[in-house]
């Protein structure tokens, strides 16, 4: 059964109001009737109901049952240079399959675009139907950064670089970060990071950590690292 985001929709009790553009989505694209039952989650629940009312505007949905949703034992957020933008559309899609929790964007001096407010938004909405359709039930935050020293000091804390000179693996992950707080991987641009940016990392104390599995395209790696290392921490 589909599943959907709850974005700015209202819950009055045990009923769920929906409005504006998932309304229109239900109506005209999942044709959606009266007694049909659907699931919809939001920020904190997983909810299970059917359409009780459908009006010019809106639907209204009783909710038959809610829970919580499960957290991840991990908190992992990806710090992604920007790449072009189908593939980094497909390490969005990939990133969420695998529960990071927020994505950083930001621009490397090897990214070879910028990210307006237009196509942040597009990858907003993309992160919202990838949600829907493996059905992880959040949405993760995106963010955008114009530069690698524009992200703030709380943002790079208790991270690493993944990067093919590394002389850490994942393996060494607990020893290297801790756990207990959100761990953040740095993913380059591809043809990497340049030696300026390399510096900086060596600046701020942030180590470098490589994939034994070799090389991998930017668009893929932030997936393969948070799996890799999901594995491992739970051996």
């Amino acid at each position: 059964m589909a599943i959907f985001f709850i974005r700015d929709n209202r819950i009055v009790e045990n009923k769920i109001i929906v409005s504006n553009e998932l309304f229109h989505h239900l109506k005209n694209v999942s044709r959606l009737k009266k007694g049909e039952k659907i699931s919809l989650f939001d920020e904190r629940y997983v909810y299970e109901g059917f359409v009780e009312e459908i009006t010019r505007n809106s639907l209204l949905i009783k909710i038959d049952s809610k829970k919580k949703i499960k957290k991840c034992t991990f908190n992992f957020e990806v710090l992604q240079a920007v790449i072009d933008k189908n593939e980094l559309e497909i390490a969005i899609r990939l990133l969420i399959s695998v529960y990071v929790k927020k994505i950083y964007l930001f621009k490397s001096e090897r990214s070879n675009i910028d990210i307006k407010e237009k196509y942040l938004d597009r990858l907003k909405e993309i992160a919202i139907n990838t949600a829907e359709q493996s059905e992880v039930c959040f949405v993760p935050q995106i963010s955008y950064f114009e530069n690698l020293e524009n992200l703030p000091k709380e943002i790079i804390t208790n991270s690493i670089v993944l990067h093919p000179k590394g002389e850490n693996t994942l393996k060494d992950l607990q020893q290297i970060v801790s756990i207990n707080k959100p761990v953040r991987f740095f993913i380059g641009p591809e043809g990497g990071f340049s030696n300026r940016e390399l510096n900086y990392f060596k600046e701020q104390g942030i180590p470098l950590v490589k994939l034994t599995s070799g090389i991998v395209r930017s668009q893929f790696v932030g997936a393969v690292a948070v799996l890799t290392a999901l594995e491992l921490m739970t051996l």
